[in-house]
């Protein structure tokens, strides 16, 4: 009897002992309470541009680090900061009497919505509804002007072969090509006059052009509002 008294009490004690290890390991804060705290700062704090989307993560954290529970909320502060840009330090702290610091770093991702290619078009490719998406991209791999609107780009044409899931930016196509047939609108307060003429330059959306005026032969300078549609300001 005493034997197994003495075995028993071993085993209870090695139990004791390693649950009492795991709870001391399980308390603090955690990490992971911390890297929220620091995102959920900044995404309080960020500008959301129109149309876009951000994601904002904070890094991991050497799981090594042991922090003492706290009492008080987790405070969250950007000392040093100027602004809120792609990546931000941010002090989170604990308020407690021996409270405890933390400066975790946080990135930003923002994504714009761009139209791309569904597939490969070869320059000259007259673009149409099927070969065009709107996908999500990050910010910094956007080069150009790009444009947020398909409908913008239906009937134009590339002056340039398009990669399968590349952007298409107005330095891509044409909406007005050399050569082509156009019609010039002339406005001029509530008047609008209507002729037609031939492009003696290519443009896309918004791009000043030379036209021929098919009626007077007179060459003038004329805006790219539209596939084939160019507006002269009377």
């Amino acid at each position: 009897m005493r034997t197994f008294s003495t075995a028993y009490s071993r085993v209870f004690c090695l139990v004791t002992g390693l649950l009492s290890a795991t709870l001391a390991n399980a308390s603090g804060t955690s990490l992971e309470a911390i890297r929220a705290t620091a995102a959920d700062y900044v995404q309080a704090h960020i500008t959301v541009p129109d149309g876009a989307r951000v994601t904002v993560e904070a890094n991991e954290l050497d799981n090594r680090l042991k922090y003492p529970d706290c009492k008080q909320p987790l405070l969250a502060s950007a000392p040093g900061n100027n602004g809120f840009g792609r990546y931000v330090t941010v002090k989170v702290s604990c308020a407690d009497d021996q409270g405890w610091s933390l400066y975790v770093p946080v990135q930003t991702r923002f994504e714009y919505p761009v139209v791309v290619a569904t597939a490969t078009l070869n320059a000259d490719a007259v673009l149409e509804p099927q070969h065009l998406r709107l996908e999500y991209r990050d910010a910094n791999t956007l080069r150009g002007n790009t444009v947020t609107d398909p409908n913008q780009l239906v009937g134009a044409r590339l002056i340039r072969r398009i990669g399968s899931g590349q952007p298409i930016g107005n330095n891509n196509i044409c909406l007005v090509c050399s050569g082509d047939l156009v019609t010039i609108f002339a406005r001029t307060g509530g008047i609008e006059i209507k002729t037609g003429g031939e492009a003696r330059g290519s443009g896309a959306l918004g791009d000043t052009i030379r036209v021929q005026n098919s009626r007077s032969k007179r060459i003038i300078d004329a805006r790219v509002v539209g596939v084939g549609e160019v507006e002269v300001r009377m």
